[in-house]
């Protein structure tokens, strides 16, 4: 019987430390240009960017009036949930455990429903998890909010699909019968 004839890799692997940091750097200036193209000029010179090793902007507050880079397209709640950075403690941390009085501004009243919800959104919810925990989420949702603006896809964000592709079944290359005992 004929052997197959090995087929070449598709990807070669060389160490190349060099070749790799002038990788790293060429990739960092693309995303930062890709940035700057597509928010205005006033919105990217006040951008910070943090030291990370992936371009990420350090303040989303600074896109908060940015329409650029799939900005546009989004509602003002779906902006606030992009935007939003979650990592101050919550009026229920500062309280150890427990809420302060909430009263109306306008000193009487039910609260509405819309109201709980947003006094739950900012004060119960993200005290679920721990401060430095919520702050190195925040870090990593950053860097995506820097990826989706670098590819105009900001509106597209939200709401993520955090399943799995389905997978193929890989091809067993071997005859099954085989192996068999």
């Amino acid at each position: 019987m004929a052997r197959r004839q090995q087929e070449p890799p598709a990807v070669e692997y060389r160490s190349d430390p060099e070749l790799a940091r002038a990788t790293a750097v060429a990739t960092r200036s693309a995303i930062k240009a890709a940035v700057a193209e597509q928010l205005s000029v006033s919105t990217y010179s006040r951008i910070i960017w943090a030291k990370c090793k992936f371009p990420t902007i350090q303040s989303l507050l600074v896109l908060r009036c940015e329409t650029g880079g799939g900005l546009g397209r989004l509602g003002a709640a779906e902006r606030d949930n992009l935007l939003r950075d979650t990592t101050p403690r919550t009026a229920l941390e500062e309280g150890d455990g427990l809420l302060p009085s909430v009263e109306r501004p306008e000193g009487g009243g039910r609260f509405r429903i819309a109201e709980l919800t947003a006094l739950f959104r900012s004060a119960v919810l993200p005290a679920q998890v721990e401060p430095g925990t919520r702050a190195g989420y925040y870090r990593a949702w950053r860097g995506v909010v820097t990826w989706l603006i670098a590819h105009d896809t900001a509106d597209q964000g939200l709401p993520m699909d955090l399943t799995a592709p389905a997978r193929r079944k890989p091809q067993n290359r071997f005859n099954s019968q085989r192996f068999k005992s």
